[in-house]
Order: C-alpha cells, then sequence, then structure tokens
C-alpha cells in the first residue's frame, strides 16, 4: 500500500502559497496602473474607484477560483487515504450466533477481577475480541473505569494495558488523527484573506490581500498531524508490504 498524502498535501500547499504571491503582485500591479496621473486625470473619482476596485475583485475572483480547485483536491487525496488506511486499521469479522454471549462472559469476568485487573489477565479475557474494534472500544471504556483512569492511561494518551488494547489504541489514533485532518481541509487555501497593505490613489483607501494568520497556521498544523499520522500509519503500513 503506498499512502502518499504528505507529500501531495505539500505540493497543494506550495502551489497555493504560489497563487497567494501572484494574487498579491496583480493587486499591486492594477494599482501601480490606477495611481498614473494619466488614470487620475482621464476618470472622475467614482470612476476611478469603481473601475481599480472591479479589477482587484477580479484578481482574487480568479484566486479564489483556483484555491477552491486546490481545496477540493485536498479533501479528494484526504479522503481516498482514509479509504485506503481504515480498513486497515479496522477488521471486518465474522461474529458467530452466540458473540453477545461471549460478550457478557467477558464482562463478568473482566469485573470479578475488580480493581487488581491486570493487562495479561484481561488480555486472556478478551483475546478473542481483539479483531473487534467497536466492542474492544467499549472493553476499554469498562476497563478504565474499573481499574481507575490513571491505571488505564498516562497524561500524553498512551494506554498502560498495551497487550490488551495496542490494537486498539493504534487505531483509534489513526481514525482520529483522520478526523482532525479532514476538519482542517475543510477550509485549507479558501479561509479568507486579510489586508496586508493599504494603498492610497485620490484620497481613496484600496487594500492588497494575502493569507492570514488563520490560513498560514491551519498550513503548519495539517503538516503537524501529517508528520504524526505518518509515524502512526508505521505499525499498520509495513506489515502490509
Amino acid at each position: 500500500m503506498n499512502i502518499t498524502l504528505t507529500k501531495e498535501t505539500n505540493k497543494l500547499i506550495e502551489a497555493h502559497r504560489a497563487i497567494d504571491k501572484k494574487g498579491a503582485d496583480d493587486m499591486w500591479a492594477v494599482l501601480d496602473k490606477w495611481k498614473e496621473p494619466s488614470m487620475i486625470n482621464k476618470y472622475q473619482p467614482e470612476a476611478l474607484i469603481s473601475e481599480c476596485n472591479a479589477e482587484l475583485n477580479e484578481v482574487i475572483s480568479e484566486c479564489r477560483k483556483a484555491d477552491t480547485l486546490l481545496n477540493q483536491k485536498l479533501k479528494n487525496e484526504v479522503s481516498n487515504a482514509k479509504a485506503k488506511v481504515i480498513p486497515c486499521c479496522i477488521t471486518s469479522i465474522t461474529k458467530p450466533n452466540d458473540y453477545a454471549m461471549q460478550v457478557n462472559n467477558a464482562l463478568h469476568f473482566i469485573t470479578l477481577e475488580g480493581e487488581e485487573l491486570t493487562d495479561e489477565k484481561a488480555y486472556n479475557i478478551l483475546k478473542q475480541f481483539i479483531e473487534d474494534y467497536e466492542q474492544m472500544e467499549l472493553f476499554a471504556a469498562v476497563v478504565e473505569k474499573q481499574v481507575g483512569t490513571e491505571k488505564f492511561i498516562n497524561a500524553n494518551g498512551t494506554c498502560f494495558f498495551k497487550k490488551t488494547f495496542g490494537k486498539y489504541s493504534r487505531a483509534k489514533a489513526i481514525i482520529n488523527l483522520f478526523n482532525e485532518i479532514e476538519a482542517l481541509s475543510e477550509n485549507l487555501f479558501i479561509i479568507p484573506k486579510v489586508a496586508s497593505n493599504t494603498f492610497i490613489i485620490n484620497a481613496h483607501y484600496f487594500n492588497v490581500v494575502k493569507d492570514g494568520y488563520a490560513e498560514i497556521a491551519d498550513e503548519q498544523n495539517i503538516l503537524n498531524l501529517l508528520a504524526e499520522l505518518d509515524i502512526a500509519l508505521k505499525d499498520v503500513i509495513e506489515p502490509i508490504k
């Protein structure tokens, strides 16, 4: 399996930054044109403002169209990568007819262990359910409540019951990362731009707009999450290769 989400996202970010720079350069070119005395003398103030704004808005509109296309490409990349990875994390299993009874029996044995339940004991009770992500999610909640959060998971979110819930924890981490990446990709490249410079022509103020802090921060945030995802995927992808 070949997951190239980080590589493709970097390409899209670079493309967006090129669009942002070209847009600003084109807006400066528009303002340089309309600041010329020949243009100021040729047009009435209201007409000059209208014509200049029309050209600036055209530049902004073209940038928006290009950025919207990049945003859609990014969301497609994320969706395609997720579709490849998640089935490797969550195995499809065939449940026997008495599966509900097996779950109830396992819960009973876990309860009998009380606060003294260990990873080894939990594994012996739950090993037949390891491949069932949803069921292990429920078991994890039960075990955490029974032994106490401080004995189940550390401040960084690492589960102490690694043998029992290791596979579940890895899958959960990957799913959570994809959820965060999807949330960021929803508006990346199309976050409204902000005024970076103000230009005065004939006593009227015009703005050159560029990416603001929100866009720049989200680009870095998604790259940080992708770096985490690449590390998390090593446990999933490498065994498949």
